[in-house]
Parts: C-alpha cells; sequence; structure tokens
C-alpha cells in the first residue's frame, strides 16, 4: 500500500526541485536498465540465497527506495532509489516461488490469483487513498511517509515469514532461476 506512487513526479519535481527533464531523462531510465540486470539475476540469485531471503531482500530494496525518496536531494540519490525499485521488483517474481514452495501443488492456481488479485487490489486501493488524502489537503510529504510506514510494515511481515521447505524451496527456485533466464516457456 503506498499511497505517494501516483504522486512521484510532481512530488520530485515539485517537493525536491528537479526539472521534469531531469526526471523523465536522467532519473526513470535508471530503474531501466537496472530492472534488466535484476530480473536476469533474479532466479539464480534467489536458487543461492533461498526464496523466502530473496523476497526479505527485496523488501528492504523497496524500503531503502521510499528513504532516498523522503531523505534523499540529489540527483545521484534518486539513481539509487530507482536501482533499489527495480531490485524490489525484480523479488516480486521470486515472491511466486516462495509461495508454491509453502503450498501444496493442487493449491497452485487458486493461490496465484488470490496473490495477484491482493497485489493489484492493494495498489488500487493507496493509488485511491492517496488522491483522495491529496484531495482533501494531505501534502505530498505526508503520502510518502505513510508510504514508507506501509513498506516498513510489509518489511516487517516478509521476515515474519516461515521458511520454505528444503525440497520444495529448491525444485522451485530452481524452476524459478530457469524462466528467469529462459523466459516463459510452454
Amino acid at each position: 500500500c503506498k499511497p505517494s506512487e501516483p504522486h512521484l513526479v510532481p512530488y520530485l519535481t515539485d517537493v525536491k526541485g528537479f526539472t521534469l527533464e531531469e526526471v523523465t531523462n536522467k532519473i526513470f531510465p535508471v530503474s531501466i536498465y537496472a530492472a534488466l540486470a535484476f530480473y536476469i539475476v533474479a532466479g539464480p540469485a534467489s536458487h543461492v540465497m533461498g526464496s523466502k531471503a530473496f523476497v526479505v531482500f527485496g523488501s528492504l530494496c523497496k524500503l531503502g527506495t521510499r528513504m532516498i525518496l523522503i531523505w534523499g536531494d540529489t540527483l545521484g540519490a534518486m539513481q539509487l532509489m530507482q536501482v533499489l525499485f527495480a531490485a524490489g521488483s525484480a523479488s516480486e517474481l521470486i515472491l511466486f516461488a516462495y509461495v508454491y514452495a509453502v503450498t501444496d501443488r493442487a493449491s497452485y492456481q487458486s493461490v496465484t490469483g488470490a496473490v495477484s488479485a491482493a497485489s493489484l487490489a492493494g495498489y488500487m486501493v493507496a493509488a485511491e487513498f492517496g488522491q483522495l488524502a491529496f484531495e482533501a489537503g494531505a501534502s505530498y510529504e505526508s503520502l510518502f511517509y505513510v508510504s514508507f510506514a506501509s513498506v516498513g510494515c510489509a518489511t516487517a511481515l516478509c521476515m515474519a515469514l516461515p521458511p520454505p521447505p528444503k525440497a520444495a524451496a529448491t525444485a522451485v527456485a530452481g524452476a524459478a532461476a530457469a524462466t528467469s533466464v529462459g523466459g516463459v516457456g510452454g
């Protein structure tokens, strides 16, 4: 739940003082190139680290993203924020590997739907809450603090997740690594 998400560009220009040219040409493109690298290594890295550890790593990256957005003021800091954002986004793929590792095979389809629906509903509710709060007079800064608190809670929940069974974690992480490197097969 990140109610600040729809307000990122105005926050960077109006609050942080970056020009629109800097935001569109020097800050946002960093996440595209970083994402390419992180999506390629996500599967193999999760195989080595374990799916839960990689999900926690991604959650910490998302928390770092929020911290830099609040307390960072330089172009370099915002570019680092985009690298952390890309790493956190790549970990979302591995969340499914973790979920499959702790779920019996017969439930994969319903669990996939539930996780996807919860994620999309969270994005929608957060965006609506952010817009309503902003229209009611909330500042951009307050929305980013709410997002920081929300991501902090999610990070704590990630750390509290039980470890997946060893055999299942190895098999699912291996499949995720193959999918990450070779694309979606069929």
